[in-house]
């Protein structure tokens, strides 16, 4: 689904993903963008937030 707003509103297009036994790592993340390209990032550590772009070859960035 996409964000939705109003007028003078906003809100965060954030995804928020409960991984159970509290893993420390993600083996892959898979993103497919609605361009249709797909971006892969490996071994994403968890309890983190991140950021990504969809701009081909982003990297994810740690924000929180």
């Amino acid at each position: 689904g996409r964000a939705a707003g109003s007028y003078l509103s906003t809100d965060a297009p954030d995804l928020h993903f409960g991984l159970g036994s509290r893993p420390k790592s993600i083996d892959t993340i898979s993103i497919r963008w609605p361009d249709g390209h797909v971006s892969r990032f490996t071994n994403v550590q968890a309890d983190h937030v991140y950021a990504v772009s969809s701009a081909p070859g982003a990297q994810l960035k740690i924000v929180r």
